[in-house]
């Protein structure tokens, strides 16, 4: 797959408008989806939250996303979070423009329930849209690993949270992640670290993580203090 650094970063105006002129220098309307003849994005169910696969196939996947092109090559961005902590928002004014892709609300109960996906055409990137945590469920243990399963095919992951200083459950979470990933994973990951001629650690070839902290009075987490608290919680 292509790193995100290589693939087209655009004005995402061009997505919404047809009436914008360009120069010789900026890519057209028309060649941003030459790769993938999409309509305007929708969200839908992939998996429950019972952990039930929500489509059959790849072609009925492909369908959901509104995507013809089966050879397009794609990133997968996942975001986690507390429930209520605005995943879904941040997702829609990423991705499409503040278009309600994904369903957001100011209700107590959490909106998003199971996990679902949407296609970025102008970036090719497949959204996946996370059920929130600490929310309340009859169905923990299955929530759990739900999200280790969108763990495992995520590029980049991003955790939303919207707080003055951060929790222990973040570092917690991640710290349990990042050990069940390693030890279901690692044969995997070796085999493909191999194949790309990097016998590392293979840390290096999972998932991205992003910890998008929103706070009004306290400093933002630097990445020398993250990497140290998540150590002492791995212990």
């Amino acid at each position: 797959m292509k790193s995100l650094d290589t693939m087209c970063i655009c004005n995402k105006d061009i997505y919404h408008s047809s009436h914008d002129s360009v120069n010789g220098n900026e890519i057209h309307e028309s060649e941003m989806h030459m790769k993938c003849q999409c309509s305007q994005p929708k969200s839908f169910l992939l998996i429950d939250g019972q952990e039930y696969l929500r489509v059959c196939n790849a072609e009925q996947f492909m369908e959901k996303l509104n995507c013809s092109d089966k050879d397009l090559e794609v990133k997968v961005v996942s975001i986690f979070g507390n429930t209520g902590d605005g995943k879904s928002h941040t997702l829609n004014q990423t991705f499409f423009k503040g278009e309600e892709v994904f369903e957001t609300s100011n209700d107590q109960n959490s909106c998003t329930l199971g996990v679902w996906a949407a296609l970025d055409p102008v970036l090719n990137v497949i959204c996946l849209d996370t059920e929130g945590l600490l929310g309340i469920t009859s169905y923990e243990n299955e929530r759990t690993r739900l999200l280790l399963k969108v763990l495992a095919v995520s590029d980049i992951v991003v955790y939303r949270t919207q707080s003055e200083k951060l929790n222990r459950d973040l570092f917690t979470f991640i710290g349990t992640a990042s050990r069940a990933y390693s030890h279901h994973f690692q044969a995997a990951l070796q085999a493909v670290g191999q194949r790309k001629g990097d016998l590392g650690s293979i840390s290096a070839l999972g998932p991205s993580i992003i910890v998008l902290h929103e706070t009004r009075y306290t400093k933002p987490l630097t990445n020398s203090t993250y990497c140290h608290i998540l150590r002492l919680t791995m212990v």
